[in-house]
């Protein structure tokens, strides 16, 4: 085969119907809006109807064709009968002046990328999807003080790679530096002469210990009491003993302060949050005759969560009527304190639900005005774990492109395995459905109920008033 980034192309067949929308875009009024690679009209449809005899590497076509979109081609020559079959493809179209930038074609999304375009900007929240913070504090006076004074909530918040990396070096360094003290005793006493060794009246500082390297080993059998028995102290220098007291105590400290920070990281309670779901969509549809917020919250574990409750927060901007404006206002949404139904029982995947009425601050909102708000919804579900006995916290967060308007939660149907079994299938847990709710908002919704209800009345009023003239004229009149 020839190479693709000539003008004499290859004969490769197009189908007929391709041909002729090719043939009716042709007009110059359609050439100007025609502006795609090549690939878009040659690959997806060119494929599938490719006989065995025009066979080509298709990886050899991408490379050409990205080759021709990268640089504006020159005037193609009209190609002739003797040079080009009756059924080549249509010849590229060049780059508009005002696109100087090629398109690159991403093969398995069948989506147009232009190069070096920014990718779209994230939107900002408050709290991601798994409850973690997105705040961060600057120009915070005397943090770092603050965070030593407070030295093991800090330590049991670090990364597991710190306190993996961290804690090995603590000990080798205080190896080191013990070990470089006990050398120096034995340097100061005068243990290391080979004169004073050999005599017979000698007594160093410890016992066995004739280089650095033996005193690290036994500042290593010291704290952590190993006592093989070869080295060990002598009461020569009172100063050494003054420092295997410390260092006895310095070991013990180390120890424990390890073994508490590790076990209240395995311990933490956020861990067993991670068990706790929520549904990647938050939905608003109509529920007993009235807009209703709907989430979705569930239990991966068999062990029950005591004493479960869930709040729901909206974060969002606020005026006072003095005109001052409040950019972070925290809204209490009622998911039904007063009635106890914020108090769950997750054995199976809950709904929680929050009525639109006039005291909630989405009662203004339609599902057109949905996507041009700001603020944020965050969703906590908090709870006493009963394998450890301490208060765990889920959270979460919906924004306003998070929420679907006019959907419902499929039902997860409990699925009987054996005798007194039931098994949920989670893998319904995020699916929703639409359900033809109305668009408006519970405002307009309420004010046309209220119409609706006027006009019943008026209507039953007239009916009323219609029947009684029908009984008064069929009333004889008295005689005279």
């Amino acid at each position: 085969m020839g190479s693709l980034g000539t003008r004499q192309k290859a004969d490769i067949p197009i189908p007929l119907e391709r041909q002729r929308s090719e043939s009716e875009e042709g007009s110059p009024s359609r050439q100007g809006s025609r502006n795609y690679d090549y690939a878009d009209s040659l690959i997806p449809s060119a494929l599938p109807t490719w006989t065995k005899e025009h066979r080509i590497n298709l990886s050899e076509l991408r490379n050409a064709i990205s080759r021709r979109s990268a640089t504006p081609p020159s005037t193609p020559a009209i190609p002739t009968s003797s040079t080009m079959p009756s059924l080549s493809p249509p010849v590229a179209p060049p780059l508009s002046p005002t696109s100087q930038t090629p398109w690159k074609r991403n093969w398995f999304s069948q989506k147009s990328v232009r190069k070096g375009a920014r990718p779209k900007k994230k939107e900002s929240r408050m709290i991601f999807k798994d409850g973690k913070k997105n705040v961060l504090g600057h120009r915070i006076m005397k943090q770092k003080l603050s965070y030593i004074k407070d030295i093991f909530t800090t330590l049991i918040e670090l990364d597991w790679k710190y306190v993996v990396l961290g804690f090995p070096t603590v000990f080798i360094a205080s190896w080191l530096l013990f070990a470089g003290i006990w050398y120096l005793l034995g340097w100061r006493n005068q243990d290391f002469v080979e004169e004073r060794i050999k005599g017979n009246n000698y007594e160093p500082c410890v016992m066995n210990v004739h280089d650095f390297r033996g005193a690290l080993l036994f500042s290593i059998e010291t704290q952590h009491t190993i006592g093989y028995g070869y080295r060990y102290i002598t009461s020569t220098c009172p100063t050494a003993v003054t420092f295997f007291t410390v260092q006895s105590i310095f070991g013990a400290l180390m120890q424990a302060l390890i073994v508490g920070i590790v076990f209240a990281k395995i311990s933490m309670p956020k861990r067993r949050a991670h068990t706790l779901m929520f549904s990647k969509n938050a939905v608003i549809s109509m529920r007993d005759g009235a807009l209703t917020l709907l989430f979705r919250v569930g239990d991966m574990r068999r062990a029950f969560i005591l004493s479960a409750h869930c709040r729901l927060s909206m974060i969002c901007s606020k005026f006072t009527s003095e005109g001052e404006e409040i950019p972070m206002h925290q809204y209490e949404l009622d998911v039904g304190y007063e009635q106890g139904l914020d108090r769950l029982f997750l054995v199976w995947p809950t709904i929680i639900e929050h009525k639109i009425d006039n005291r909630s601050p989405l009662y203004t909102v339609s599902a057109e005005s949905l996507q041009h708000e700001q603020f944020e919804l965050m969703a906590l579900v908090e709870g006493v774990t009963q394998s450890t006995g301490l208060t765990t916290q889920a959270r979460t967060s919906y924004l306003p492109s998070e929420i679907m308007w006019g959907h419902r939660f499929l039902q997860l149907r409990g699925l009987s395995r054996g005798v007194g079994r039931v098994v949920i299938d989670f893998s319904l847990f995020n699916f929703t459905v639409e359900d033809g709710s109305p668009k408006c908002s519970a405002q307009e919704l309420a004010a046309g109920k209220i119409e609706r209800e006027v006009n019943e009345k008026k209507k039953e009023n007239a009916k009323k008033r219609v029947t009684f003239r029908r009984r008064c004229s069929s009333v004889p009149a008295p005689d005279g």
